[in-house]
């Protein structure tokens, strides 16, 4: 996952997991506008997709985390 940090980030770095994870890109959410909220950008040759977003108590997951091993199982951890 090549991802980019777009919004205000109200994240500490120390939240923010890197590594590479498991996505079907068959399907995707193609990015229109932040609004504010914390997205990563599943960078793609053709377009940007949107791979997590996290506004107040939500989070949204585009890809498989519990098919990404180790950086899957750190993201788990991080939202429970």
């Amino acid at each position: 996952l090549h991802h980019s940090f777009i919004g205000s980030q109200k994240l500490t770095k120390k939240s923010i997991v890197n590594g590479r994870v498991f996505f079907n890109h068959e399907y995707g959410v193609k990015l229109k506008k932040t609004s504010g909220k914390h997205f990563f950008i599943n960078k793609n040759n053709a377009s940007d997709y949107v791979a997590a977003f996290f506004s107040k108590n939500l989070i949204g997951i585009q890809f498989h985390p519990e098919k990404s091993q180790k950086t899957g199982i750190e993201l788990i951890k991080l939202i429970l």
